[in-house]
Order: structure tokens, then sequence, then C-alpha cells
């Protein structure tokens, strides 16, 4: 199985992928705070880059003597495979089971089952 971001190291690449440039830690420790509060110090949020690059998901350039980080993977592409990891590892890769528990739990929404028949409709 592919290794995908932990929740923590997902915030960051979040981050990452938002502002589509490269950023310190600084940077981003920052703007983590002002989105949602959140409050980590440099060193916890540099562990969770060092992670996200030996997950290939992020590369970094030194400018002078600062780290600059930012995506190598796209937004839309990263969420597809862990959207399938997902379903891989709780529906045995079946999205027909995984809507089946959400509908016999009663999780669906009316307006839910709307757009999954408009989306069906648009394969057709």
């Amino acid at each position: 199985m592919e290794r995908l971001a932990s929740n923590s190291e997902q915030k960051v690449l979040n981050v990452l992928l938002e502002f589509k440039s490269k950023l310190s830690v600084k940077e981003i420790c920052k703007i983590i705070k002002e989105q949602d509060g959140t409050e980590w110090n440099i060193r916890t949020v540099s562990t969770f880059l060092v992670r996200l690059e030996e997950k290939k998901l992020v590369n970094h350039e030194k400018m002078g003597i600062t780290n600059y980080y930012y995506p190598i993977i796209e937004g839309d592409a990263y969420k597809m495979k862990a959207s399938k990891n997902f379903l891989k590892s709780y529906y045995d890769g079946s999205l027909t089971s995984m809507l089946s528990a959400f509908t016999d739990s009663g999780e669906l929404s009316q307006e839910d089952v709307k757009e999954l028949r408009h989306i069906i409709d648009k394969l057709k």
C-alpha cells in the first residue's frame, strides 16, 4: 500500500497545495495558525515536511539558509490516490460497498442522493 500523509502531515500538505508557491517552515506555521488556530512549533512542522519528502509528496529548495517547500504532486491526483487507498483499506476497493454502508446507516441525505444521481447520469 502506498504511503500517504497522516492527518497532521495532510494539514501541512494542504497549505502547500493551496498556496502553489514555495513556502518556508515559518510561513507554513503562520498560515496554519491563521487558518484554524493550530499553533505548531517550527520543529514539529519541519518533522512533518521531512516525512512528506520521504513519501515523495513534497520537495524543497534551499535559498540562503532557509528551505522552501513545495508539493511535487497535484492536489486532485493525491486526493484520488488517498480515496483509492481508503476504499481498498475499508471496503476491499469497492465503491458500491462504501455507498451501501452509508445508505444502510442513513448517512446519505436526499441532497446527497440527488447529487449522486446527477453524477451517474453524466456517465451515460
